[in-house]
């Protein structure tokens, strides 16, 4: 692996850091097959969204389901693009709650509607 450094800049008082394009465009293949999901409501544990995710979507090519601090649920599927029929076939209730779900896209802005 071939690693470099990219000096941050100073932009209106904030650091900016110009990311190669071979590393964006990398993330972007990297995330292409995620879907994004938040409950309208409370959310519910990780363990228990994990839990009911491999139950009802392995089928569609679930591997993997990882979240965040604000409460976002990001759901990894195959790469043969079987994610679009979780979307399509919604809503999706996990433990009596809504989950909104979203495909992934690079100019994603992780805001609950």
């Amino acid at each position: 692996m071939n690693l470099h450094y990219c000096p941050p800049a100073v932009v209106n008082n904030g650091l900016h850091v110009n990311i190669p394009e071979l590393v964006a465009s990398a993330g972007v293949d990297r995330w292409k097959d995620w879907v994004v999901g938040y409950f309208v409501d409370r959310k519910l544990h990780f363990s228990a969204v994990e839990t009911i995710a491999h139950k009802i979507w392995d089928q569609f090519g679930l591997l993997d389901v990882l979240s965040n601090e604000e409460g976002f649920f990001f759901f990894h599927f195959d790469q043969s693009g079987r994610y679009r029929r979780v979307i399509e076939s919604g809503p999706w209730h996990f433990g009596g709650k809504l989950m909104v779900l979203k495909q992934w896209h690079p100019e994603m802005s992780l805001v609950k509607e």
